[in-house]
């Protein structure tokens, strides 16, 4: 039992752990990111937020049990801290951009926001999927798709046959498709969330 219980308390991610720091936010960034400009329409403002709890996240002593501890704490960790951010906001210019009518422990939990979260980890397992493509794919993918650009403009700027890019194309795809299973559908809706 004292050995099962060892190890349990190695598997915990902590955070003094510049590895395990780096991984998160790599993994996490870019959703994080999205979920705040949805939370408070404003790119700059949202970048702040994500910024603010992970430097806050670098002083964090307590240890995650796992990943899904993790995320659930940054993900509330942003929706508090664009909560602050609106209501500094507010004061400025005199308004409330809350809604009032009910506590700010309902507003955290409500469904837009759990919606919001699963936008969020979505577009971030697309992303982390699309970077995990071999890197001619990857360039090419998101030269179409997320660019916008002909295949006769790839193979252009990527000094690659029409043909090559094509089959890029297509591979990168298949690719995709593999790894996202269920969700592939999904991905190219959230293509344009995508940077």
């Amino acid at each position: 039992m004292q050995q099962l219980k060892k190890h349990c308390m190695e598997k915990k991610l902590r955070m003094t752990d510049e590895r395990t720091y780096e991984r998160c936010f790599h993994d996490n960034y870019q959703a994080l990111c999205y979920f705040a400009l949805s939370i408070v329409s404003d790119e700059s403002i949202a970048e702040d937020a994500v910024q603010d709890v992970f430097i806050r996240l670098l002083h964090h002593t307590e240890s995650f049990d796992n990943n899904t501890h993790l995320r659930n704490y940054l993900y509330q960790a942003v929706h508090n801290r664009c909560i602050d951010l609106l209501r500094a906001h507010a004061r400025q210019v005199s308004v409330v951009p809350l809604d009032c009518s009910k506590p700010l422990h309902d507003q955290v939990h409500d469904d837009e926001t759990e919606s919001k979260m699963v936008r969020a980890e979505l577009l971030r397992i697309i992303a982390k999927a699309i970077d995990q493509l071999p890197e001619k794919q990857r360039e090419v993918f998101r030269l179409a798709y997320i660019d916008d650009l002909s295949n006769e403009e790839i193979a252009q700027q990527m000094n690659l046959s029409l043909n090559t890019v094509k089959v890029q194309k297509y591979r990168a795809k298949q690719h995709l498709r593999e790894r996202l299973k269920d969700i592939y559908p999904l991905l190219f809706i959230f293509l344009k969330y995508i940077s």
